[in-house]
């Protein structure tokens, strides 16, 4: 006779012992990889509120003087600047542009603890902590599991001698703080010429806005592929050009000017570039040496011209060095931009934000975009690949991408034809075919898939390789 067809009750008994088998191994980690998911987008957050701060430190800072000099508590004073910030951010951080708290999808921001938001706001009368580390061994700050997926951000103002400034964390899934940071307020007192006292001069202020300034354009040089050897040559030439061109000309608004003699805001070049300068004779508020003949002395060579801002190009490491003249001669706030530590890996986990960004959009609209390209051109792949990138267009330049790498490129090409390298791109769609796509660096890569299924969607990091490749389909 012949057996009938079946499973018998022991190879059932061995799957199912083998699906529990099974289920006790990987569920945990599917659990585990979810959470460290949602730890990985509160960093982020984090990091996007970083930059957010930096960019209004000098107005916040400019604004807690004057509440003080107006004889208003530390207390109001801070109160004053945290409505600011919570007005701000609501506005700069709303629609695709929200901070969601990925453990409860809240975008809210607020001084309210009670941890139904996205981002926290507070501040403290204390000083501000020395370091990351006294940050996240304070267990007097906000933390614990009703507010995980939280940023915090909390506000101190100046102590005795101690500037205030921002501490800032997020709050991971366990509620312990995480990727901690401080951003100190701006120092606003420098030895004035004529009183000789603490006054409200622009000495670090000049400092800070040169070298923040020749920092950006470090960065761009990295991201735009300049070769190794020629590195020295290229941040060479066009310093004093940016420099003159950035703060001498147009906006009055935007100059350096020498903080000892009001009067002063050129740039010289100390006779590198300009034929016939009769060498450094005046006070100027910026001096630039493109290429120092003589490294030994450069850091005290401008003594002699208090109120200056002196910038010059370094071989090791390889960048630039910025620092101040004080009224005594001595330098000051003396900083270094090495080009070799520039790019971040903050600025790569950007990157990986910034795709993941653009494929949940374009996942959410797939089924409709797919039914519209079909649905006009049924027989024609051709014309429902244009159609696709019509719509993946008109869907993520709602998200108003930052380049990861120069946050101020934000423009959107459909094409590759006519490219150059320093148009501000951040998201490309339809890649033309060819080998300069490592030039798109800091940005993410749009195609439609060639059966036009769907979409792949990638960065370019800074050494110009695909980054984070997402297919959705």
């Amino acid at each position: 006779m012949n057996r009938k067809k079946g499973f018998t009750l022991i190879e059932i008994m061995i799957v199912l012992s083998v699906i529990g088998l099974l289920s006790i191994i990987l569920v945990p980690k599917i659990g585990a990889i979810k959470l460290q998911s949602k730890d990985n987008s509160v960093n982020t957050n984090v990091l996007l509120v970083r930059t957010y701060l930096q960019n209004r430190l000098a107005k916040d800072t400019s604004s807690y003087q004057s509440s003080i000099n107006a004889n208003q508590t530390k207390d109001q004073a801070l109160t004053a600047i945290l409505n600011n910030i919570e007005t701000d951010m609501k506005s700069n951080f709303s629609g695709s542009n929200s901070l969601i708290n990925p453990f409860n999808n809240s975008k809210s921001v607020t001084k309210d603890l009670s941890g139904n938001s996205s981002v926290l706001l507070s501040y403290s009368s204390n000083a501000l902590p020395k370091d990351n580390d006294e940050i996240a061994n304070n267990n007097t700050l906000p933390a614990g599991g009703n507010v995980k997926g939280n940023v915090v951000i909390i506000v101190y103002g100046s102590s005795g001698d101690k500037v205030g400034g921002y501490a800032l964390y997020g709050i991971d899934s366990t509620g312990k703080i995480t990727n901690p940071y401080i951003i100190k307020f701006k120092s606003s007192t420098v030895i004035n010429e004529n009183t000789n006292t603490n006054t409200d001069s622009g000495m670090e202020t000049n400092v800070n806005k040169v070298a923040n300034y020749i920092r950006i354009n470090a960065i761009r040089r990295i991201i735009m592929g300049v070769p190794e050897n020629r590195i020295y040559d290229v941040i060479q030439g066009p310093l004093y050009n940016y420099l003159n061109n950035k703060f001498t000309s147009g906006d009055a608004s935007k100059h350096i000017v020498n903080p000892y003699y009001l009067n002063k805001d050129a740039i010289d070049d100390d006779g590198y570039h300009t034929n016939g300068d009769p060498g450094i004779n005046r006070n100027y508020s910026i001096i630039v040496n493109a290429n120092p003949s003589d490294y030994s002395n450069i850091d005290s060579k401008y003594s002699d011209h208090p109120g200056t801002v002196v910038a010059y190009v370094s071989k090791n490491p390889m960048g630039y060095v910025v620092y101040g003249v004080d009224k005594s001669g001595k330098m000051v706030y003396k900083t270094l931009i090495n080009l070799s530590t520039e790019v971040t890996g903050d600025m790569t986990a950007a990157l990986k934000n910034n795709v993941n960004s653009a494929a949940s959009t374009l996942k959410n609209n797939l089924t409709a975009n797919l039914k519209s390209a079909y649905d006009k051109y049924p027989q024609d792949t051709s014309r429902r690949t244009t159609e696709l990138q019509s719509l993946a267009k008109n869907q993520l330049q709602q998200l108003n991408l930052k380049n990861s790498y120069i946050p101020d490129w934000t423009s959107i090409r459909t094409d590759t034809y006519n490219f150059d390298k320093d148009d501000g791109t951040s998201l490309v769609i339809e890649l033309t075919p060819g080998n300069y796509v490592t030039d798109f660096k800091g940005t993410v890569i749009v195609d439609v898939l060639s059966d036009a299924s769907g979409y792949e969607v990638y960065g370019i990091d800074y050494i110009g390789s695909k980054y984070d490749y997402i297919e959705v389909k």
